[in-house]
């Protein structure tokens, strides 16, 4: 093992460094590195966290040599070029996290086989094109983060979904197309939905309500139309619902005052002013604010946040986290 992880490192990461033989895991992360990532990669290898640094270059095709690789993660760097195909060939991968770089073009369609991800971070990229529906089929996978792309489509989450682990769907700012299917509703392990800001159509489903977990519900900035739901009274753990710009009507359903609501934008929805109902980001007291801020605070350390970061198997979540304030 070698981890130079937080330090203040700069220049290239030495050709050599990730070829020996015996070396299972290499931590460089939150560096100050530059250059490219070292094309020849040791197949003995389980690790690669190269994430927070200044690296540029494509992501070298010879990762996929390392066929027992369970952690990639390359966040936070300056990579362009494509997802190299050949990582599905490393059957168990557990964690790829890619997001924050310059990465353009497709999601390999290999990614979707691989049976052992359980989390896939790939936002705030360049990648387009559809969403691969065999997304659907991984029975494995938590966390699906792919906001802030340029994938278009629909949802891949049909009746026949296999993702039923899934808490996490993130897919904010892309240009996804059609309607929100019924089938979401049976991804009951979901405690974020964050939609918002695509170009879905039609209604939003009855029977969201349905959701045991969900905490957080975001289509906002869509061209969703019809009344909201009155199943959506039905989220018992629901603190954030965000519909704003839209083109939906009818009567809010009757929600605690400690829900953050925002329904800006939908000229037809009906307020119900009595309850202090407002076509603001908010309703409810300030105290009621406050409250909700905490319940989320408790959330957050207990592994339920809503930008929940798996570290992989067998290691600690938010090992760095030593103190989290919450004040006024």
């Amino acid at each position: 093992m070698l981890d130079l992880s937080y330090n203040m490192l700069n220049g290239d990461i030495p050709s050599e460094l990730l070829s020996p033989d015996t070396l299972e895991t290499i931590d460089l992360t939150a560096n100050r590195l530059e250059g490219f990532i070292p094309g020849n990669v040791s197949r003995s290898l389980h690790s690669i966290r190269l994430g927070r640094n200044l690296l540029g270059g494509s992501i070298p095709e010879s990762i996929g040599n390392a066929i027992d690789l369970v952690n990639l993660l390359l966040d936070g760097n300056k990579l362009v070029g494509y997802i190299p195909w050949q990582l599905s060939r490393c059957k168990n991968l557990a964690l790829i996290d890619l997001s924050s770089n310059q990465v353009q073009g497709n999601i390999p369609i290999g990614l979707g086989n691989l049976e052992q991800l359980v989390v896939l971070k790939l936002q705030k990229n360049n990648l387009s094109g559809d969403i691969p529906s065999s997304f659907s089929d991984m029975s494995a996978l938590e966390i699906l983060n792919l906001s802030h792309n340029s994938f278009t489509g629909e949802l891949p989450f049909t009746n026949s979904t296999q993702s039923l682990k899934l808490c996490y769907l993130g897919l904010h700012g892309n240009k996804l197309n059609g309607v929100i299917p019924s089938s979401i509703s049976l991804l009951q392990s979901l405690i974020t939905i964050d939609l918002g800001n695509n170009e879905l159509i039609g209604i939003i489903p009855t029977n969201i309500g349905t959701f045991l977990k969900l905490e957080r519900l975001d289509l906002s900035k869509n061209y969703l139309s019809g009344q909201v739901p009155s199943s959506v009274a039905n989220l018992e753990r629901l603190m954030c619902l965000f519909l704003s710009d839209n083109n939906l009507s009818g009567p809010l359903p009757e929600l605690p005052k400690w829900v953050m609501v925002n329904v800006t934008g939908n000229p037809g929805i009906i307020l119900d002013t009595e309850e202090n109902r407002t076509s603001g980001s908010m309703k409810g007291s300030q105290d009621d604010f406050r409250s909700a801020i905490w319940v989320a605070a408790a959330s957050f350390v207990l592994g339920f946040s809503l930008s929940f970061y798996w570290a992989g198997p067998g290691e600690k979540l938010m090992p760095r986290l030593e103190t989290l304030h919450c004040d006024d």
